[in-house]
């Protein structure tokens, strides 16, 4: 469930009671924190940040209702889980402790397997609130940047019709365009998968690496003629990755290139080239001779909660969210990803960005 063995902090005024507790609790491997008074019970749960909190009502100073009152309107403290633990067993007090934001009630004397049971429930309870939480946040921010990868194949779309009126080639850009389409549309599902069924693991296969570069390619092309830029290809027509096809193309691949192409100059090259390496593993380079990155940059990048932003070669806009979900990805393929890079600034002569994909593959 944890990582860790889960905090237990005990309250009550009664040293033998919490050696009781702590004695019981201890055999199960938690961690068992004490306090004697209520005030300081809410200054160490503010500090340790139990996983649950067993409270005495009947304490000296405040009790253990004001206790229990405090810590559930402080931010830090109000997701903690609180058992009391009283000898009081009347209607009303019991009614009072689950106003007052108790999660659940125990009477002395203590029964040794009812209190484990208790224990064990309220810390799982609060562990999966936390985990579908986290889902929740991950979930929005899939969906922000996915919803941002459908830029790049409508893009395409808009650059295509834009050579279509120069151009009498309308079967290959219709060609194109039913593609970029197919794409965008493929994209969409994935933002339905991602959202709907984010238990599910994406469904990897080996695909042919240089077939889905092609593909990107295609998606990218009217953006990369527009600078002029070339791509250089040199990948064994046989290897494959082992990924999900269209959250590599759409999301990997397009990314990636999408800020190679705005931070290279025109008239310039975007190399693609793999190297083999043990354990049937390739790395695949991506590989322009643009502006560069800085390392301040490079090191917040994949980072959701950071927007990193810097303008292109022609004042593109780019460095958003793209490849935070390519780490998102390439971490679900079981891949791992690297950035070098080198700022024009300071190294005039060999400037550039280079990102190397680690993935599992064959031939």
């Amino acid at each position: 469930m944890l990582n860790r063995n889960p905090i237990v902090l005990i309250v009550d005024d009664v040293v033998q009671n919490i050696q009781i507790v702590a004695k019981i609790l201890g055999q199960e491997n938690y961690e068992i924190e004490a306090s004697v008074n209520g005030h300081q019970a809410i200054e160490k749960a503010g500090s340790i940040l139990p996983d649950l909190i067993l409270l005495d009502i009947m304490m000296p100073d405040i009790d253990g209702f004001q206790v229990c009152q405090k810590l559930k309107n402080q931010e830090k403290t109000k997701g903690i889980p609180i058992i009391f633990v009283t000898s009081k067993n009347r209607p009303n007090d019991i009614k009072k402790g689950f106003e007052v934001g108790a999660s659940d009630y125990l009477t002395k004397p203590i029964i040794a397997s009812e209190l484990v049971a208790r224990v064990r429930v309220h810390i799982e309870l609060k562990f999966q609130k936390e985990q579908l939480e986290k889902k929740s946040i991950e979930r929005k921010e899939l969906v922000h940047i996915l919803c941002h990868d459908l830029l790049n194949p409508l893009g395409g779309i808009y650059d295509r019709f834009k050579l279509i009126e120069n151009y009498d080639d309308f079967t290959k850009s219709k060609d194109i365009l039913l593609n970029v389409n197919y794409n965008a549309i493929e994209t969409i599902h994935l933002v339905r998968k991602m959202v709907v069924l984010e238990e599910q693991k994406l469904v990897l296969v080996y695909h042919n690496l240089q077939e889905m570069i092609e593909e990107s390619y295609m998606i990218l092309k009217p953006m990369m003629d527009g600078k002029s830029i070339a791509l250089k290809i040199n990948v064994d027509s046989d290897t494959q990755v082992y990924v999900e096809r269209i959250s590599f193309i759409n999301s990997v691949l397009n990314n990636i290139l999408t800020n190679a192409i705005k931070f290279s100059y025109p008239n310039s090259t975007i190399e693609i080239y793999t190297k083999p390496i043990p354990l049937n593993l390739i790395e695949v380079y991506i590989k322009d001779f643009g502006v560069g990155i800085s390392n301040n940059m490079i090191i917040n990048m994949f980072d959701i909660k950071r927007h990193t932003s810097q303008k292109g070669t022609k004042k593109e806009k780019g460095l958003g969210f793209g490849l935070q979900l390519v780490k998102k990805f390439i971490d679900l393929y079981a891949g791992k990803i690297e950035i070098r890079s080198k700022e024009e600034t300071k190294y005039p002569k060999s400037h550039g960005t280079e990102i190397i994909l680690t993935l599992d593959s064959k031939n």
